[in-house]
């Protein structure tokens, strides 16, 4: 217990807001103002002694937020509050899958994608240096970071020769395209160029998969290593970070450090073991804990195990034993399905996840012979298409963070403040705690208007819509310039199907993740309600799952509408990691035993523009339609929009989009029932709310001035 104690607080060290004479902190040098004093003649390193940066003895504690998952209006509140606790760097990942979301086309923030308003990483890093926040950068290209398939983009699965995070070519040619467009940037920002970058990762937590690529592994991390060097990154340190039992994940001469939760004693002597005579760096310390769907709100043990952690004489203890060869890092796990992060503690901020169906949910882990599911790791039924799991992490990213998901502090920051003055060696300048946000409950509002499932399909356009001979994944489907479909929903429509009495529908195979039965618009599927219920029809649980219609000779549309639960971001056999495509794609779909060709694919993206220009809205007469339906409803705000949260337990399971925006995924399995809408989000005047719900929806909108977390 009280060696947990210590690594807790190795990592959640900070910085000081007195000196131990109790000189005021405003009377001390900033970070740049110290580390910069007397002009930069080199940058970080690791020396038997510690850290240097600039020959200066260094604790390196970090916190890691996500850019990507905070509003950018946002960004300064959420650094300025990782400053004011104390720490003295930021640590950024950065998604692949964001910022090439098509093949050869790359969006740092000037695109005009949904997401481009939250990629402009060179202005949150010159946010950072104007915080005061030195930068520790992990770009992949593999980030796992609790998101959708680890950061890589899903076109990558077009390519069937294709295997990620391994020595193959296809897979080098699209990292080093990538890399090439993503290092110059960096590489323009580090500490010797008078940018606040100390440190690049490569890859990451590569020690999981290293056992099973053999020479390909290592031959893999030499080519990333070659490419940040040929790119500039020459003047920082670079390193690469794994468990302390994955000793595959390095290279010769490249700093390892450590990622763990418990233990610390036994976990930082195994890597000083494999690396004596080098100061000791834990790179994530996981402060928190996600939430899976039908699961229980993981906050409270975690509270728990802190209180306990930050016992005086444990952590004496540990800051004895580490001295000052622990940088802490990764104070991030903060958010949840979106934000997941650590802080040098692993969870500085909890991050919200606004929006888009990659945000929604992940596989934590994919194991040979094992697939992750909700709450659970079942067994394969098919060897050969064993592929994945679904995504079963929740939207909401609340880690249990020292900042809360809307930037709120927490005790467990207003504890970590306190070590962090207490233990770090280094006394600098620390700012004020900056105000919270103001968060308010918004007057209820009826829901007022309606699409239906009939009426959204005939909205979509023809180049959303594919016809096929057998069914086929989503991410093989030809649209989107070639790059298929990434996120949201896929509904495979046979028109003009003659079907006997009491009929029987086989899906060969698995369905990938979610799907939904409808004949002749008639939902034929129950809701999902129960977890017992993924192991039925429709699944992705099942192999070769069968459903009896009951019904009369037809002559009708059968719809198998599917949705996309997210791609596995953690997996340890790369071939299995590959495998991840949506939809359908296992095999055919029969009738009888006969199998049904001629579809018609129909891409339901939820893309931002398309959202927007819905029309043909009609009335609602009934909220309980058994269909998937989008209900809309108006929000009107006279005065300067603030914070707010969308309270959903009386509803299903689907998304909710303000003014056009996809805010997440919500889901009456639980455990949270609430979805953070930061204000930049909404505008004085009406706000208009859509909600696209699968199962059962609610007639009003209830808004809350707190998270609903289970």
């Amino acid at each position: 217990m009280a060696s947990i104690v210590n690594g807790f607080i190795l990592i959640l060290s900070i910085t000081s807001i007195l000196t131990n004479n109790g000189a005021s902190s405003q009377d001390l040098p900033s970070v740049f103002e110290y580390y910069t004093n007397g002009g930069i003649e080199s940058g970080l390193v690791a020396e038997s002694d510690g850290f240097k940066l600039n020959g200066r003895n260094i604790t390196i504690l970090s916190g890691s937020i996500h850019y990507f998952r905070v509003h950018p209006v946002y960004w300064r509140d959420r650094l300025q509050k990782l400053r004011a606790l104390g720490f003295n760097t930021v640590q950024i990942y950065f998604p692949w899958n964001l910022h090439e979301p098509r093949r050869d086309v790359y969006d740092f923030g000037d695109g005009d994608n949904d997401m481009s308003a939250f990629l402009d990483f060179k202005k949150f890093i010159q946010i950072a240096q104007e915080e005061d926040l030195l930068v520790n950068a992990r770009p992949g290209p593999y980030i796992c970071a609790e998101w959708e398939f680890g950061g890589l983009p899903s076109w990558l699965l077009r390519d069937p020769d294709l295997k990620v995070r391994t020595a193959n070519d296809a897979y080098l040619d699209r990292v080093e395209k990538y890399f090439n467009q993503l290092y110059p940037i960096l590489a323009e920002l580090q500490f010797t160029n008078g940018g606040p970058i100390i440190s690049f990762q490569i890859e990451n937590e590569y020690g999981a998969v290293g056992a099973n690529t053999g020479s390909a592994g290592q031959e893999y991390l030499t080519f990333i290593y070659n490419l940040m060097k040929l790119n500039g990154l020459n003047n920082s340190l670079i390193y690469t970070s794994d468990g302390a039992d994955n000793v595959r994940g390095s290279l010769d001469g490249v700093l390892r450090t450590i990622n763990f939760q418990n233990n610390p004693e036994d976990q930082l002597n195994k890597l000083k073991e494999l690396q004596p005579n080098l100061p000791l760096w834990v790179m994530e310390y996981w402060s928190g804990w996600y939430d899976a769907w039908f699961g229980s709100h993981s906050g409270a043990n975690t509270n728990c195990t802190f209180n306990f952690i930050i016992s005086q004489e444990s952590l004496a203890t540990g800051i004895k034993f580490v001295r000052r060869m622990l940088a802490v890092t990764r104070s991030e796990r903060i958010r949840n399905e979106a934000i997941r992060e650590r802080v040098g503690v692993r969870g500085v901020h909890e991050i919200t996840e606004e929006a888009i169906f990659r945000w929604y949910g992940h596989v934590m882990k994919m194991e040979k012979d094992r697939i992750p599911n909700i709450m659970m790791e079942m067994k394969s039924a098919r060897e050969t298409k064993k592929a994945m799991g679904v995504a079963d992490s929740i939207k909401y990213h609340d880690y249990n963070a020292p900042l809360t998901e809307a930037g709120d502090y927490t005790a467990k920051y207003n504890a970590t403040r306190e070590l962090a003055a207490k233990y770090n060696p280094v006394q600098l300048k620390v700012p004020d705690l900056p105000a919270q946000s103001i968060k308010k409950a918004y007057p209820t509002t009826a829901v007022s208007e309606q699409l239906t499932f009939d009426q959204l399909l005939e909205l979509v356009p023809e180049e959303d819509r594919v016809t096929s001979d057998d069914v086929i994944a989503m991410e093989l489907l030809d649209i989107n310039d070639g790059n298929g479909q990434s996120y949201g929903f896929v509904v495979y429509r046979k028109t003009n199907l003659d079907i006997p009495e009491n009929s029987t529908l086989t899906i060969e195979g698995k369905v990938h993740d979610v799907g939904i039965l409808l004949l002749d618009n008639v939902r034929q599927t129950e809701p999902l309600t129960d977890r017992e219920q993924t192991r039925g029809f429709g699944y992705w649980e099942t192999s070769d799952s069968q459903f009896s219609l009951e019904n009369e000779a037809v002559t009708g549309t059968l719809d198998i509408f599917v949705e996309n639960w997210g791609r596995v971001n953690y997996g340890s056999y790369i071939d299995l990691f590959t495998q991840q495509k949506k939809g359908l794609w296992e095999g055919s779909v029969l009738l009888n035993g006969n199998t049904i060709t001629g579809w018609e694919i129909i891409a339901l993206q939820f893309n931002s523009t398309w959202v927007k220009s819905l029309s043909g809205w009609g009335d609602v007469s009934t909220t309980g339609s058994a269909n998937p339906t989008l209900y809309r409803a108006t929000l009107d705000i006279s005065e300067t929009p603030c914070d707010t949260f969308i309270n959903m337990s009386a509803w299903g399971k689907g998304n909710v989009f303000i003014n056009g925006f996809n805010i997440g995924r919500y889901f009456s399995g639980g455990p949270t029932h609430s979805l953070y809408i930061p204000a930049p989000l909404l505008v004085q005047g009406t706000n208009e709310v859509l909600v696209f719900e699968m199962y059962t929806a609610a007639p009003e909108i209830v808004f809350s001035d707190v998270p609903l977390l289970g």
